[in-house]
């Protein structure tokens, strides 16, 4: 069922390392919005190398993601939690991308 979800729906949906802040995975969706030719593209990446270098609040991307990872790793405890993280660069729209634990 999560399968179907997963690989059928119009929204860009990653599954990302919270250890190592990499994609493991991610859909057709995404690869899509990133302008990437496959989700090959995208597997093994940091969050950073997606984003740009400076979030729109003034922030380091590398901090954000920083904080992010070790707010997912705290929040596996409750199975909750979600952070905003602007990705993108000069080949992709920047957007807002949603960090949630499930």
């Amino acid at each position: 069922m999560f399968h179907l979800f997963y690989e059928g729906t119009a929204d860009a949906v990653s599954l990302v390392d919270p250890s190592t802040a990499k994609v493991v995975d991610c859909n057709k969706a995404t690869a899509a919005l990133m302008r990437c030719r496959s989700r090959v593209d995208l597997v093994g990446k940091r969050l950073e190398d997606l984003s740009p270098a400076v979030q729109p609040d003034g922030s380091p991307t590398a901090e954000a993601v920083r904080h992010i990872a070790a707010g997912l790793e705290s929040q596996k405890a409750t199975g909750s939690g979600c952070s905003t993280l602007f990705i993108g660069d000069t080949m992709s729209p920047t957007v807002p991308a949603r960090v949630s634990v499930w």
